[in-house]
Order: structure tokens, then C-alpha cells, then sequence
């Protein structure tokens, strides 16, 4: 009866030891991936907090011109005077944030030379403005379209990041899913294995 005992405490103990060790390494991996969905979640928070602050800037800017378009006045020209290089700062941000997605990388390609144009556009219109010229009504419709190209872009880049989020969500759901139904069912055979 003694060795009987002391198997089946060998035994048991094996089997629960098992169990720890399965169910620590499964709870392991799963915060270990939980924290790297939880890392990818905040990456395309940013991407999309970047991309955000280059379109506010560019639509500051254009209003600024619009408004000393309308009136003259130079100090409508502030939001304008810095805008380039904070959208540039904006769009090298956006740049080091998705160089490890082709698609966003080629919508990076595809912005740079329309943002270009923009303040292009913007910094003419102000000089006719300086020098007295009047601004056509179809210039400012080119300003228009040169912002909505932009936003094409931007919404592009948006709508990837947006479908990325999803993903990462549910995977982050998947791996909780998975941890919580392998603790439980190791913590039952553990009290399972303490009744034998």
C-alpha cells in the first residue's frame, strides 16, 4: 500500500507539474503576444494621429491663404508660414512609422510630389496676391483639387491602417480567447488530479 501511495503521488505530482508548466508557458505567450498586438495597436494609432496633424496643417495653411486672399491681411498668412515644414515633419514621421508596408509606402511616394504642388500653388497665389493681381475663381478651384487629391491619399492611408487595427484587435481577442479556456481547463484537471 505504501508504493501504491507513493506511485500515485509520483504520478500526480508529474501530471500537475505538467500542467503548470503547459499552462505557464501558454499564459507566457499569450501576454508576450497580447503586448506585441498591444505595441501594433499603438503604432497605428500614431500613423493615424500622424496622418491627421499633416492634414490639419495643409488645411490650416490653405485657409490662412484664402483668408489673405479675401482681405489682404498679412497675419491670415500665419497658419501658412510654418505649414510646409510641419507637414514635412508630419509626412517623415508617417514615413519611418510605415516603411515596413510596402502598399503605405507607395502612398508616402505618391503624396510627397502633391503636397509639393500644393504649397506650390499656395505660395503663388499669395505672391499675385502681394504684387496685386487678382486670384481667378478657377485658381482657387485648383487649390480645391490639389487638397482633395491629398485627402484621397491620406483616406487610402487611413482605410489601411483602420483594416490593420481590425486584424491586430482580433488577433489580440484570439490569443485572449485561447489563454483563457487553457488556464481554466488546466486549473480543472489540476483540482481533478488533487481528488485522485
Amino acid at each position: 500500500m505504501d508504493v501504491n501511495f507513493k506511485r500515485n503521488l509520483i504520478v500526480s505530482s508529474t501530471i500537475s507539474m505538467l500542467i503548470l508548466i503547459v499552462s505557464s508557458t501558454a499564459s507566457y505567450l499569450s501576454i508576450k503576444s497580447l503586448l506585441s498586438t498591444s505595441n501594433m495597436v499603438n503604432h497605428t494609432h500614431e500613423v493615424i494621429y500622424n496622418l491627421n496633424g499633416a492634414t490639419m496643417v495643409m488645411l490650416d495653411a490653405q485657409t490662412g491663404m484664402r483668408g489673405f486672399l479675401v482681405s489682404g491681411r498679412e497675419d491670415f498668412l500665419r497658419r501658412y508660414v510654418n505649414a510646409e515644414s510641419e507637414s514635412d515633419a508630419y509626412i517623415e514621421k508617417l514615413e519611418g512609422l510605415v516603411q515596413d508596408n510596402e502598399l503605405q509606402q507607395k502612398n508616402i511616394h505618391q503624396l510627397k510630389p502633391l503636397k509639393k504642388q500644393f504649397f506650390d500653388y499656395l505660395a503663388t497665389r499669395i505672391e499675385e496676391k502681394r504684387k496685386g493681381q487678382t486670384v481667378d475663381a478657377k485658381e482657387l478651384d485648383a487649390g480645391r483639387r490639389y487638397m482633395d487629391n491629398i485627402r484621397i491619399v491620406f483616406k487610402r492611408m487611413e482605410t489601411e491602417e483602420q483594416n490593420l487595427l481590425k486584424e491586430r484587435i482580433a488577433s489580440s481577442e484570439k490569443y485572449g480567447s485561447y489563454s483563457i479556456i487553457l488556464i481554466i481547463s488546466a486549473a480543472l484537471i489540476a483540482m481533478f488530479m488533487s481528488i485522485l
